[in-house]
């Protein structure tokens, strides 16, 4: 049978018989095996019609909001949901991004459509 399982899938039945021959059948690790790379996909992309119109279309303004700033400053979930009010430098036109990616902290810019909503919707 001919079945097409993930590089995942692969690796964790790898480790499983390796583990079952080393640790309960006594053999040594002396053995090489081949395991499969990981996959390297590439993000689906949206055109700029497309982001345009999931823009325009959402009408609360919280929610454009959010929209907006998570777009313009290339921002994660994680990074969004942790968002305060105070981390908006209205000065500089920038934010300051608290516990980000590897738990670090950073600035990013905010454009000028971002900066206006915001302003609008939440000062």
């Amino acid at each position: 049978m001919d079945r097409s399982c993930s590089h995942a899938y692969v690796n964790q039945a790898i480790s499983a018989i390796k583990f079952y021959l080393i640790h309960v059948m006594g053999y040594r690790e002396n053995v090489s095996n081949v395991r499969p790379e990981k996959e390297n996909k590439l993000p689906s992309i949206l055109s700029l019609d497309e982001i345009m119109l999931m823009l325009t279309t959402v009408k609360n303004l919280k929610h454009k909001a959010i929209f907006y700033v998570t777009y313009s400053s290339g921002l994660r979930v994680g990074e969004v949901v942790r968002l305060r009010i105070e981390y908006f430098d209205r000065a500089r036109k920038t934010l300051h991004i608290r516990q980000g990616k590897g738990k670090k902290d950073c600035y990013t810019f905010l454009s000028d459509a971002a900066f206006t909503i915001v302003s609008s919707t939440f000062v």
